[in-house]
């Protein structure tokens, strides 16, 4: 072997093992320092840019908060963003191609040739070239395939749908969120309409066990007795401090809904007891319906998930076409033996994959089977919301009969409590039936405060279950003031029915005529009353009526009569 050639081996087999051994993995653990960097800047991020508590929080400040800072919203978010970056990525792909190459090459030695004659094999030319040793060059190429055009278009439809599927996922993450605020918000008002009250009657409990315990020593009475006195206070103070733990967690949700840090101090706008009043069905169940279907942010997912199972079938048939590619070239050689040293290639190719012709059938089979499962999913998904609506409906009015029960027993232990107070001496067992008076009726209190937050509850879970957005399409501002105004004036207002629906037109002219009648389960769940003899004459012929006079239902709806009162906050 030459020596040159044996030098050039042992320079390739060095930088081969140079390369090989700078490839080599290493196990790298994270280090402590970098935790500790991730931790605080984690925390730094999760809590940064938030306005400052102010003032007592409303509801409406509460679910804004929770709009603009909730962690699980911004990543809803941050996904949507990152979607769009993919659809724009989709869009570039329908350029063509632009290419450019430089280039350069030396050589040892000239590169001739000879020619040899096919007939009797003898050299018909002496030694040539026609290529210099030292060769720059360079081209530029436009390339443009009709085939992977038609194919990126349709890709960037579906990612275009993909970013709308996105949306709608954020929408349905606000709307649980509004919803769980509405729940949390009104347990904590609860809590501290009970807090106070729930501390004194701790301290008094614990002082009348003390003087249990004294009598228990001094064997004041028997012991049977006192042991059961004071098993009858502890199970008091059991009761009292389960009450308080409930109201530090309702707290601590609501905190973690609107992303306080733990620990920040807030207070809330407590609203009187006459405040509270029982809120009323936003609107017939009908419309509802109605506004369910065509809201609901999982319907219009599946709507875009069928877009994109169409596209599919699309895609199965272009794979049927050939390729076709159009080029052109501009190219430079620095060949001084060239008689043009620049010129112009254009080309055309066409080709195509042959068992495409027979793979085609399976491949367009299987994406509409998947549009098929598409409509079946969205037709069964559109069941199961028209069954969420009645049973948030259903929920509430079984709500409202709980609270109203709940009201009830809370009168008469209170009721009771106060017959003991006045009728009680300064003695252990005058006490003792006060405690224990006095827990059961801050029990059923707490009870009712209890069920009017599951009202509140059944009342958010109605308009989760319609798609309702809790804010208008454009807001002028994004500070917590102005997103608390909006929330609060878009909130409890639902669109009318359209005026040319005669279904809905009939529907709330029974809703009219049931109004200020006794509220029953078939009522509240149909929008039919107890006492609708006529409902039946008057669904089919729209008999004429003093709220319709011509019997054509044409009549009956009136934005500023017919529009069912906004439920209380």
């Amino acid at each position: 072997m030459p020596v040159d050639n044996r030098f050039s081996l042992l320079l390739t087999l060095l930088f081969g093992s140079l390369l090989l051994t700078g490839c080599e993995t290493m196990l790298d653990p994270v280090s402590d320092f970098d935790v500790r960097a991730r931790m605080d800047e984690d925390r730094k991020e999760l809590f940064t840019a938030q306005e400052p508590v102010r003032g007592p929080i409303t509801m409406y400040e509460a679910m804004a908060r929770a709009i603009k800072y909730n962690v699980e919203k911004r990543l809803k978010l941050m996904e949507e963003e990152a979607l769009k970056g993919k659809y724009e990525l989709s869009r570039l792909e329908l350029l063509p191609r632009l290419s450019t190459t430089l280039s350069s090459n030396a050589r040892s030695n000239d590169s001739g040739g000879v020619s040899r004659s096919l007939l009797d094999g003898s050299q018909s030319l002496v030694a040539s070239t026609s290529q210099e040793k030292n060769l720059s060059s360079a081209d530029m190429s436009l390339t443009w395939n009709v085939l992977d055009f038609g194919i990126s278009y349709i890709r960037s439809k579906q990612s275009a749908n993909d970013i709308l599927i996105a949306r709608e996922k954020r929408r349905k993450v606000i709307q649980d969120i509004i919803k769980d605020v509405r729940t949390s918000y009104w347990r904590a008002v609860g809590a501290a309409y009970l807090k106070d009250d729930v501390d004194a009657l701790l301290k008094k409990t614990t002082l009348v066990l003390q003087r249990a315990r004294e009598m228990e020593e001094k064997q004041i009475r028997a012991p049977l007795k006192t042991l059961n006195f004071q098993r009858t206070l502890l199970q008091v103070e059991r009761k009292l401090k389960e009450m308080r733990h409930k109201m530090w967690i309702a707290k601590t949700e609501l905190a973690a809904l609107m992303n306080l840090p733990p620990g920040t101090p807030f207070s809330l706008a407590l609203p009187t007891e006459k405040d509270l009043m029982t809120p009323n069905p936003p609107a017939a169940i009908d419309h509802l319906e109605y506004l369910a279907l065509y809201n609901r942010a999982e319907l219009r997912q599946e709507d875009y998930a069928t877009r994109n199972s169409a596209e599919e079938i699309k895609l199965a048939y272009l794979s049927l076409f050939p390729g076709l590619q159009i080029s052109d070239t501009a190219t430079w050689n620095s060949n001084s033996m060239l008689a043009n040293n620049t010129w112009m290639q254009a080309a055309v190719q066409v080709s195509g994959n042959l068992v495409n012709l027979f793979t085609a059938p399976t491949v367009i089979n299987a994406a509409e089977q998947q549009k098929r499962l598409a409509d079946m999913r969205r037709i069964a998904l559109s069941m199961a919301v028209i069954t969420q609506v009645h049973v948030a409906y259903g929920r509430m009015f079984l709500a409202m009969e709980d609270y109203d029960l709940a009201r009830r027993l809370e009168t008469v232990n209170w009721r009771i409590f106060k017959s003991v107070e006045s009728a009680s001496r300064a003695s252990s067992e005058g006490e003792f039936e006060l405690v224990l008076n006095a827990a059961n009726a801050l029990s059923e209190r707490m009870r009712r405060l209890t069920i009017y937050a599951e009202l509140q509850n059944a009342m958010g879970s109605i308009f989760a279950s319609i798609g309702h957005d809790p804010l208008p399409e454009s807001v002028p501002s994004n500070d917590v003031a102005t997103l608390s105004w909006a929330i609060e004036t878009n909130y409890n207002t639902l669109p009318p029915p359209r005026s040319d629906d005669v279904q809905f037109q009939q529907t709330l002219l029974i809703h009219k005529k049931a109004r200020n009648k006794p509220m029953s389960l078939k009522y509240f769940l149909f929008g039919i009353p107890e006492d609708a003899d006529d409902f039946q004459t008057l669904w089919e012929t729209g008999d004429r009526t003093e709220d319709d006079p011509n019997g054509d239902f044409t009549s009956v709806w009136s934005p500023e009569t017919d529009v069912p009162a906004p439920p209380g906050p």
